[in-house]
């Protein structure tokens, strides 16, 4: 006669809620920020008279420093390795292009099923093994690159978007969070990033309710937004389960747009959701739902019933509680 088997603890016990973002990832990824913004500075100091174009030769220059890492670094890793080793970390420069392509979650996947396999297999951007020798980095590659200046350089269809375009765009949202003093380690600032967790996973929860709608971050929902992305495959996963689609971060929409949404979600934030007041109004970037094949998960992937489902959880923010 048949008998049934009582299930043990660990498989009655509810899965455990996660956080999409860890505080010491947020206060890793401010340190590389920082980084990332001396180098503009530094880089803009050396032409007085044009350093605007100074700065967008030099982002030229890092584009094919970072195409030549791709080829030279990354494509001749072991196919096994999921992360680089330390010695194959990029320059500064050619981290801060990758860190912006990255970004761009949408056509950083599609071109790296095209074109980039090697890229393919970097589960994350080593956010915090980074912070911790970014000072050492330099712009000296270890890897070979053509001359800065060298005329009919080509590198090539292999990205979709235009990454000097790109890594502007990423500094001018560096300049705001530097401009808050985040990026100077103030004193708080473990609570600061708890506190801009919190308000992402309830930016999400908004989102998941209402997936068609412009949803506008503040600055402290952007930034953990931006850290989550950068852990690239947990961050496709977390999207295709969520929204059966990979949630894509839009920084160019145009500003009367923006400010319109961005207005529209204060006032649903504070009056129907949380009741409390959204930002002190800074405003980033903007959110479209924008639908896309990913191998094995169909277009038409259904929502779980909950922000909080059984495959992914996030932690309930605290505002919730």
């Amino acid at each position: 006669m048949p008998t049934a088997t009582a299930p043990s603890s660990s498989q009655t016990e509810a899965p455990k809620k996660r956080s999409a973002v860890q505080p010491d990832e947020i206060i890793a990824h401010l340190r590389i920020l920082a980084s990332f913004h001396k180098l503009k500075l530094d880089v803009q100091a050396r032409s007085p008279h044009n350093p605007t174009g100074l700065w967008t030769a030099f982002l030229g220059y890092a584009v094919e420093k970072f195409a030549s890492w791709i080829t030279n670094v990354v494509d001749k890793e072991d196919d096994t390795i999921d992360e680089l080793a330390e010695e194959d970390f990029p320059t500064l420069d050619v981290a801060m292009v990758w860190h912006a392509y990255i970004l761009n979650p949408l056509e950083y996947h599609n071109d790296c099923q095209k074109s980039h396999t090697g890229l393919m297999r970097i589960k994350a951007f080593p956010i915090k093994r980074l912070a911790d020798v970014i000072d050492t980095l330099g712009l000296e590659p270890r890897f070979p690159v053509p001359a800065f200046g060298t005329r009919g350089v080509r590198i090539g269809p292999q990205f979709s978007l235009d990454l000097v375009a790109a890594v502007k765009r990423q500094a001018s949202f560096v300049a705001q969070v530097a401009a808050v003093g985040w990026t100077q380690r103030p004193r708080g600032i473990q609570e600061t990033a708890s506190g801009c967790i919190d308000k992402y996973h309830a930016f999400l929860k908004k989102l998941w309710e209402n997936p068609n709608h412009l949803a506008v971050p503040t600055l402290e929902i952007d930034l953990a937004w931006h850290t989550h992305q950068l852990n690239i495959e947990q961050y496709r996963k977390d999207s295709m389960m969520l929204f059966g689609r990979i949630l894509q971060h839009d920084d160019d929409i145009p500003s009367p747009e923006l400010n319109k949404a961005f207005k529209r979600n204060s006032y649903d934030w504070q009056q129907n959701l949380f009741h409390m007041d959204y930002s002190s109004g800074s405003i980033c970037t903007g959110f479209r739902p924008v639908s896309i094949s990913v191998p094995g998960t169909p277009n038409s992937a259904k929502r779980p019933n909950s922000l909080v489902s059984s495959r992914v959880r996030f932690s309930e923010p605290t505002c919730l509680r």
